[in-house]
């Protein structure tokens, strides 16, 4: 099951930073976009440098993919 997340405009409204990755072996977390905060597990703020990122994600095409 990837985590449900909601991605924030604002790095202070989110819990972690993130950059997206292509390949899902990359990823330390499978997430799943949200548009409701009370839907989502954790909020992330994109970030485009990896160097940057707390996080790297690969973005699932539904909840039940994992």
């Amino acid at each position: 099951m990837a985590v449900k997340v909601l991605i924030v405009d604002k790095k202070w409204e989110a819990d972690v930073s993130a950059c997206i990755v292509k390949d899902r072996r990359e990823a330390q977390m499978v997430v799943f976009p949200v548009k409701e905060r009370w839907d989502a597990q954790t909020s992330i703020y994109l970030v485009p440098n990896l160097l940057d990122a707390e996080l790297k994600v690969y973005i699932a095409s539904s909840a039940a993919e994992g």
